[in-house]
């Protein structure tokens, strides 16, 4: 899967990159940044030229040689650089264009922004960082990029711009992690306070995928009742007994009419549960309200449906 659509990065570019070469049109963008970068730095050796020329000709000789002499001799030295960089496409994005291969990196990512400020202006670089490898990317970019997660990072070798970004399938968590989550959540909390970029961005990534894993495992779907001859043969009321776990979350149906619902990060709550006439179940442990859903059992599965939409629980005790 790709990053938004709403990104500087172009979907539709991922398969030229992934092969080391970019398309033409991000050739082709890539080339007027080259030269607006060249005409600034043309710009700039202009400055600093009435600069030099300003101090050498206009400071009394009496001054320090280290102002009078030394100062100009900086500006023309930087002048001649801007010059050389801007006539003959000497800089790392130009080389880039007329000949390096798109290289790439894949991690779990960090994002941050280093704030500079002085008396008269201020200034925010947006930075990634996956798998040691940091890169400058433009705000609209940063903004639109998770906190956390696996990546795919294209740029050019000598300038270092990033010409596109995958977002990739979260890691696989541990063996039991959705079902009982304290322990990764532990593990993934310590890590993130570690001194080490990518063990904490491993970190941050785990927790995303631990979030994701049960966000889709709680979201309802479309689900159609099973013909009778595939349900438990017992009524519901009977099937349903026994200790029921959905992601984190396990629910106790009792005899006698009451339930018990186990939190996810620990504790309890009771409440009770029904069958009526018409074969629905009654179950009020979950919101404090009493609410008739669809239900069937199906081996070990539980199936809890309202208005078509469902969720299935497996029996791990009764």
């Amino acid at each position: 899967m790709s990053v938004a659509t709403s990104l500087p990065f172009p979907a539709d570019a991922l398969e030229a990159n992934r092969a080391g070469q970019l398309t033409q049109d991000q050739r082709q963008r890539l080339g007027r940044v080259a030269r607006a970068d060249r005409k600034n730095e043309f710009t700039g050796s202009f400055i600093f030229a009435v600069m030099g020329l300003v101090v050498l000709f206009g400071v009394d000789s009496s001054k320090p040689p280290l102002l009078h002499y030394g100062f100009p001799a900086a500006c023309f030295a930087v002048v001649l650089f801007f010059l050389y960089r801007s006539t003959s496409a000497g800089d790392a994005l130009t080389r880039d264009l007329h000949g390096s291969k798109v290289q790439s990196v894949e991690g779990a990512i960090t994002k941050w922004v280093v704030h500079s400020e002085s008396r008269t202006s201020s200034m925010s670089t947006h930075l990634i960082e996956v798998d040691r490898h940091r890169f400058e990317i433009w705000e609209t970019a940063y903004e639109a990029i998770p906190d956390a997660g696996i990546f795919k990072v294209y740029y050019l070798p000598q300038s270092k711009h990033v010409v596109n970004l995958e977002h990739l399938p979260d890691r696989p968590l541990p063996a039991g992690a959705i079902e009982s989550p304290m322990e990764t959540l532990t593990g993934a909390l310590t890590a993130m306070r570690s001194h080490d970029s990518v063990q904490a961005a491993e970190a941050r990534a785990t927790m995303e995928a631990l979030g994701n894993a049960e966000k889709a495992l709680l979201q309802p779907r479309n689900v159609q009742p099973p013909a009778p001859d595939q349900r438990d043969p017992r009524p519901l009321a009977e099937a349903i007994l026994g200790t029921w776990q959905l992601g984190p979350t396990k629910v106790t149906f009792k005899a006698g009419g009451t339930a018990t619902l186990a939190l996810p990060m620990g504790g309890t709550r009771d409440g009770h549960w029904s069958v009526d006439s018409a074969g629905q179940l009654h179950l009020d442990a979950l919101n404090g309200r009493d609410q008739a859903t669809s239900a069937w059992v199906v081996g070990d599965s539980l199936t809890v449906s309202l208005d078509g939409q469902g969720m299935t629980a497996h029996r791990v005790a009764g």
